[in-house]
């Protein structure tokens, strides 16, 4: 996510400018001589070493997010189904199109409030009835610009073809379509469908088909799509001061940092002699500031700011401080 990614910078050049204001170069002990001595072979680099640690960061900062908010029964999805919209039927061939057809996929806001659900596709499963290479498209309307990502995809005729994706979909309806000109597909009749009076097949969403010029109730073209509606906690962090997030991300990068300075296999002069101060002294202190910062914004910021959410996602009754990082 791309205000997580720019919250904290490696500082290394002038535009290398973060929201927080907060760069890893402004950290005690860092420096690009201190991270290319700190570097292994595993990292070849002390940047590429720098910002392998950021991903474990922000992945480590995430997590720890999320065990605040279960901890707190904050969280009130933590499995979220995958739906199918589609069967195949390997005994109908239907034929070439000159053009691309496949499944539209619509998003279920029937009785659910807020704006951290989102929709992902998981995986596109296909069953071809020739085999060659063509492109699956997804079509979505991104800040209101429709957009089309294609995936270029070798399909083996006369067995289901599977496709794992991760796409978080953008807009609330949004066509997963395969390029028909060549290839021929089986029928996938759309089993995930509206009922009666318009009700639903699953709390998620449902599907209708494609067929290159306009919709069809009940045919998917060979295609099967995976989906499911993913709590995004992630926008959480975002939503919150820059400088909050910004401090956190700060301290566990450099809690990394000298985590791997202390087991690295270089043993040049300044990892040796820094080596008794790391783990009896730097990784303490950074671990006291790191949960320090959490229990100031787990204890004011956070809960204040969730309270005005009023998202499904999210259970703010009664919420109360229970854990500590």
């Amino acid at each position: 996510m791309g205000c997580i990614e720019n919250i904290v910078t490696l500082g290394l050049c002038d535009t290398d400018t973060s929201t927080s204001g907060l760069t890893l170069m402004q950290a005690g002990g860092m420096s690009p001589k201190n991270l290319e001595n700190t570097a292994s072979e595993q990292y070849v680099s002390g940047t590429k070493l720098a910002n392998m640690k950021k991903a474990l960061a922000i992945t480590l900062l995430k997590n720890d997010f999320i065990g605040v908010l279960r901890g707190n029964n904050i969280a009130t999805t933590i499995a979220d189904p995958i739906y199918s919209t589609s069967t195949f039927i390997p005994a109908v061939d239907l034929g070439t199109y000159s053009g691309a057809r496949g499944v539209t996929l619509h998003a279920n806001h029937s009785n659910y409030h807020g704006r951290l659900r989102k929709q992902k596709i998981t995986g596109i499963s296909c069953y071809p009835l020739t085999s060659g290479v063509a492109d699956i498209q997804i079509v979505d309307v991104i800040e209101g610009v429709t957009t089309i990502t294609p995936f270029s995809a070798t399909f083996v005729a006369n067995r289901i073809n599977n496709f794992a994706i991760d796409y978080t979909c953008q807009n609330s309806v949004v066509r997963v379509l395969i390029d028909n000109s060549v290839i021929t597909f089986a029928s996938a009749p759309i089993t995930c469908l509206k009922g009666c009076n318009n009700s639903m097949p699953n709390p998620c969403g449902w599907a209708d088909g494609w067929d290159g010029t306009a919709a069809v109730k009940s045919e998917g073209y060979g295609i099967n799509v995976l989906f499911k509606c993913h709590c995004d906690y992630d926008q959480l962090l975002c939503d919150l001061a820059p400088t909050f997030t910004g401090e956190l991300l700060w301290l566990k990068w450099q809690e990394l940092i000298f985590d791997e300075q202390y087991k690295t296999n270089r043993f040049s002069a300044w990892v040796i002699y820094n080596r008794e101060d790391i783990d009896k002294v730097i990784l303490p202190q950074i671990r006291q500031q790191y949960a320090i910062k959490w229990n100031e914004m787990v204890g004011g910021a956070l809960f204040n700011i969730l309270k005005t959410y009023r998202d499904d996602c999210l259970n703010c009754r009664g919420i109360r401080q229970v854990t500590n990082i």
